[in-house]
């Protein structure tokens, strides 16, 4: 169970060069590594592998998706795992290929179960609803009460006059659908054929800024730009346990204008909305993550290279939105003192900023682009943008280390995950030689970086997060 907020109670080092690269084909934009019982790592790659990996990225063991229809319709893993109680790991297969017509055909999404060892124990498609196939690129999170584990996921289904956004959840038993809700009905906007709605919908859920807003890189070194690869994953969904007692609730944003939250119930399987912050003022708006005091938080991109972070419910206590630079399109990540830390992304680079209820605090700036949440430790904060890994000082977010991709790398889209033992581990997407000769068939790959964990005299000494100090703001 996760509250998405990028913290990891550990400490850390600065992300410096020499780290060991692993390469296991290609992950989908937002996709990053998660964690099981013995330190495992658990990943999964748009040719539909689920990996294990030891800390260090030596593979322990692959699990191949299974593709009933064929080659074909080889299915990819589009989002992060998730790890249940027991170290079973849950992932998202979806099927979409594309024909010569560029539109995309059979889409499908599908729920799998795997033992701590790499064995299927069972897998579930999205039920169709109204004989149209649920679709996701949502990662799923585990709501858990009473000792009953439930698979939630958000998922996008054709509508006849437009597209909606449901909520769906699943047994962690046997996989079995329990119950299903909509979180926003969205008018059709696009043209095209009916295999190409669905697509276009879902392009335009998943918000791609570089391409909509800009026809060019403002950046003049094409290093600095996040490469045009794909798009970022559907946000998923927040799970906060308030420590009065009672189930937990969902927490969901449509990726637009609201963001919503659920009570879910078994014995009947339903879900109870209880609060829904709609703002039409939002451009796009970031997965939310939930605060320990019970207030969920959310970025929105408000144009402009602008942008705000909210404070929906479940707490009944009001507060305003803190305007940031950048459109924050990453969930906002917290620190162990509970202020926020945004990313925002910006035509001439990245922004970073640390705030709290009352305001901002501190801001930071990187040159490269990046549209990738940051992940925070107790004294370090990490930003991955195209151009390189940058640690800051979680207390003055004064940056201290900048370690560049190597060779013709770029970041940016893959948020930096620490591991439980203060690992480090950073996703990039790896470019063609610019001298290829022509008519070379490159084969397209990513590379996962892993920066090494401080020694343990460097651990010991460090009690908690560090406070104090300011930067100036960039200009």
């Amino acid at each position: 169970m996760t509250t998405n907020d990028g913290f990891t109670d550990v400490v850390t080092a600065p992300a410096t060069s020499n780290s060991p690269a692993r390469t296991f084909g290609t992950f989908a934009p937002g996709v990053g590594p998660v964690f099981g019982q013995g330190g495992l790592v658990y990943i999964g790659n748009e040719q539909g592998t689920l990996f294990a990996l030891r800390p260090d990225g030596q593979q322990v063991w692959r699990s191949q998706l299974p593709n009933e229809q064929g080659i074909l319709n080889q299915r990819e893993i589009k989002a992060s795992a998730v790890v249940g109680a027991d170290g079973s790991i849950y992932v998202v297969g979806v099927i979409g290929r594309r024909p010569g017509q560029g539109t995309a055909v059979g889409q499908q999404a599908t729920l799998y179960k795997f033992n701590a060892g790499g064995g299927l124990l069972w897998q579930t498609d999205f039920p169709a609803v109204n004989q149209k196939n649920g679709y996701t690129t949502a990662p799923p999170n585990i709501w858990s009460s009473g000792g009953t584990e439930v698979i939630m996921v958000p998922a996008v289904y054709p509508t006849g006059v437009g597209v909606a956004l449901h909520l769906d959840a699943f047994s962690s038993t046997n996989g079995q659908w329990l119950a299903d809700t909509i979180v926003t009905n969205t008018p059709a906007t696009t043209t095209g054929t009916s295999d190409s709605f669905l697509t276009d919908v879902l392009n335009f859920l998943t918000r791609w800024p570089p391409i909509f807003r800009f026809t060019e890189p403002y950046v003049s070194d094409p290093h600095e730009s996040i490469p045009l690869y794909g798009s970022p994953p559907l946000p998923g969904v927040a799970v906060f346990a308030d420590r009065r007692g009672g189930a937990p609730l969902v927490v969901v944003s449509d990726g637009m204008h609201d963001v919503v939250g659920y009570t879910f119930q078994l014995n009947p399987n339903q879900f109870n909305e209880v609060f829904r912050a709609h703002d039409t003022a939002r451009q796009a708006a970031s997965g939310p993550m939930v605060l320990p005091d019970g207030h969920s938080a959310a970025g929105t991109d408000d144009g402009n290279n602008g942008g705000r972070i909210t404070f929906p419910g479940p707490s009944g206590t009001e507060l305003k939105d803190v305007k940031v630079p950048g459109g924050i399109l990453g969930t906002p990540s917290r620190t162990a003192n509970g202020e926020i830390v945004g990313v925002g992304y910006a035509r001439q680079g990245g922004f970073v900023t640390m705030l709290n209820r009352d305001g901002i605090l501190h801001r930071g700036f990187t040159t490269g682009q990046t549209l990738a949440s940051a992940a925070v430790s107790r004294n370090h904060i990490f930003v991955a943008t195209a151009s390189a890994l940058v640690t800051f000082e979680v207390g003055t977010l004064n940056p201290i280390q900048l370690s560049r991709w190597s060779g013709v790398a770029l970041g940016g889209l893959w948020p930096p995950v620490i591991g439980p033992d203060g690992r480090v581990y950073a996703i990039v997407y790896n470019t063609p030689p610019p001298q290829t000769p022509p008519n070379t068939v490159v084969m397209a790959s990513n590379t996962l970086f892993i920066f090494p964990p401080p020694p343990a005299s460097v651990a010991r000494g460090v009690g908690g997060a560090q406070n104090g100090g300011s930067i100036a703001p960039p200009h």
